[in-house]
């Protein structure tokens, strides 16, 4: 996922601020990789042996929130 982010990034920020959006993408993933099982495993020890799926489930409801509250007017 680091990837398509990058190049996403690069095609859409301009030239001088790639190193603040590569930062910015570097931290992101790194905290997602710091919290996301520390998250995982609270749900699973506190919910049940189904906490992994409620997880998931949770992230990704939030995902496609981000997705419609962010959608991109169309371009003319």
């Amino acid at each position: 996922m680091n990837t398509p982010a990058v190049i996403e990034a690069g095609d859409r920020v301009g030239e001088h601020q790639v190193s603040i959006a590569m930062t910015a993408i570097a931290m992101c993933y790194t905290l997602g990789s710091v919290l996301g099982p520390i998250a995982t495993g609270a749900t699973v020890s506190c919910v049940s042996e189904h906490g992994l799926m409620i997880s998931v489930g949770i992230v990704g409801v939030l995902f496609i929130a981000m997705l419609i509250l962010r959608r991109v007017p169309a371009q003319e």
